[in-house]
């Protein structure tokens, strides 16, 4: 879809007719003029061409999520906590069942929403884009609503972005798995990381965050696979030699080493790994390699890469599994800090794409989340509800309490009154004795005022 196709609709609710074909010239320059950017960063992309895409997106997911455990399982967890968010459709603030709610309760043929939230989220953190392939009626009484198959996720690794040029950067996208497939572009909603790198159309496609996170990503399955190839090894039993060298001559120093290799070459370590040599005469021995993991260091590796996975996520690496210095206080505060820094703002952005490109077809409705039944979130409401007390308690009407708190209105009219409390009186009102209280209070044929029962 081109520039000029998202503009037009907007342009034709400004005009009294339909725009004529002079209005559209008028439109074309005003694009031409305010697009220099476009064509700048797309100067060198002619239509038809392919964007620019980083080329080490399944290496994220082969050599990153795949096969490092730090980062299966933090994604893991993200993911499926982001699946169990409670969405809802609503309209005028009630909850409402209709196509559009079952649609998200089984977005396509095979999977329900939990499978689907936690597969896009999956996708969208691991390669920073996270594709939806939405098709929609064209035409009719329904037209702009899903087809009858439902939303899809795309793998974001086996996608190409066709351009139309400046004009029309994104054409079509370009499925590669056993064939190739085109996909109009209005068929697709993405949602992208952001990509600072402009050349060639690159920020058309999200970055990964393991792409930051690569070295060390590299450096733990180094580690991780230095443990495997020592234990089927076995660890090098060293080397014996004479303490005087130059005793050695070169038949002595080749049957030694002949007869090293009989009883410990590599294809016996298996079986004799760690078996003390033994010898006799004038000798000492030389350790090979490492006596242990700890001279490694590839647990500390290990703890230090899950911290920067982590802080890349923008998650506390206390809330997975990270126990230096876990105390109760901070590991109920860094849940928190998982929803609020990285739960709820993603699940806002996706939700904002679904209201502006789905819901619309739907109705008056809008797709929201409820993160009430939420117990690391429900601490703010317990100082909120303090807060509001006090409030109440000078001035502000009770009913906008239950408002604030996200509760249904009661209704009641006097609940949307202002209360002060009872021995409070206005700045500058002038205040009466006893004697003149009385005084009253007999003027109003009450003399036993002490007797009175309030009811």
């Amino acid at each position: 879809m081109s520039l000029i196709d998202h503009i037009l609709p907007r342009f034709e609710r400004l005009l009294p007719h339909r725009p004529t074909a002079s209005d559209i010239k008028v439109l074309t320059d005003e694009v031409d003029q305010n697009n220099q950017l476009f064509r700048a960063i797309l100067e060198q992309v002619m239509p038809g061409m392919s964007l620019h895409k980083d080329y080490k997106m399944k290496d994220y997911i082969a050599d990153g999520y795949e096969k490092n455990a730090d980062v299966f399982a933090i994604i893991d967890r993200l993911s499926t906590m982001f699946s169990q968010l409670v969405i809802n459709v609503m309209q005028n603030d009630e909850v409402v069942e209709n196509e559009l709610s079952r649609r998200l309760d089984q977005p396509n043929v095979y999977q329900v929403w939990n499978e689907w939230a936690k597969l896009w989220y999956t996708f969208y953190l691991v390669t920073g884009n996270g594709i939806i392939y939405a098709p929609r009626l064209t035409g009719g009484n329904n037209m702009g609503r899903l087809m009858p198959n439902g939303m899809f996720c795309v793998p974001t690794q086996n996608i190409e972005i066709k351009t139309g040029g400046w004009r029309d950067p994104i054409q079509k996208y370009i499925i590669d798995l056993n064939l190739k497939e085109e996909i109009p572009a209005e068929d697709i909603i993405h949602i992208r990381m952001p990509n600072l790198q402009y050349a060639e159309g690159a920020n058309y496609m999200g970055m990964s965050p393991l792409k930051v996170a690569a070295m060390i990503i590299e450096a733990e399955n180094q580690g991780y696979q230095t443990i495997a190839d020592t234990l089927a090894r076995g660890i090098p039993p060293g080397i014996l030699t004479r303490v005087d060298a130059d005793s050695n001559s070169m038949e002595q120093q080749a049957a030694l080493e002949r007869t090293y290799v009989e009883k410990y070459g590599s294809q016996k370590l298996n079986r004799t790994g760690g078996r003390p040599v033994l010898g006799s005469g004038d000798l000492r021995w030389i350790q090979m390699g490492f006596s242990n993991f700890r001279d490694l260091q590839i647990i500390e590796l290990s703890q230090h890469g899950l911290r920067v996975l982590c802080n890349v996520l923008g998650v506390p690496a206390i809330a997975f599994n990270d126990v230096s210095g876990a105390q109760h206080w901070n590991m109920k505060e860094s849940r928190k800090m998982v929803y609020t820094n990285r739960l709820i703002p993603d699940m806002a952005l996706l939700l904002k794409y679904l209201n502006v490109q789905i819901a619309p077809a739907y109705g008056n409705v809008t797709i929201k989340a409820d993160y009430s039944d939420i117990p690391e979130l429900q601490d703010d409401k317990k100082e909120l509800a303090s807060w509001i007390e006090t409030a109440v308690r000078w001035g502000y009407p009770p009913e906008k309490m239950f408002e604030m708190l996200g509760l249904e209105a009661t209704g009641n009219p006097a609940l949307s009154e202002s209360y002060l409390p009872f021995n409070v009186l206005p700045a500058g009102q002038e205040t009466i004795t006893e004697t003149e209280a009385l005084k009253l209070l007999k003027e109003k044929g009450i003399d036993d005022y002490k007797n009175l029962k309030v009811v």
